[in-house]
């Protein structure tokens, strides 16, 4: 599932909360979290997700493996992108 991959990526526990509005909540929640306000919500999280910490160790290295690549590849990246069709 996406959130657990989620998850694992960051090696943080994701909370889920299946509102109509969570955009708007989580907007406010870090727009008070900046201002150094609290910001509560009183309903459980209808989801939890774990992070798995031997698939967050994969994801560390795959992405160790990621950044040298794209470090050796990015022109040749930045060129095919310019090709156009005739």
């Amino acid at each position: 599932e996406a959130m657990q991959i989620l998850a694992d990526q960051l090696g943080a526990i994701i909370y889920v909360q299946h509102r109509e509005d969570a955009s708007a909540i989580g907007a406010a929640m870090l727009a008070s979290e900046a201002l150094g306000l609290s910001f509560g919500l009183s309903d459980e999280p209808a989801r939890v997700y774990h992070p798995d910490m031997n698939n967050h160790q994969l994801y560390v290295r795959l992405f160790s493996v990621y950044k040298r690549v794209y470090t050796h590849l990015a022109n040749d990246m930045h060129q095919l992108n310019t090709i156009q069709p005739a």
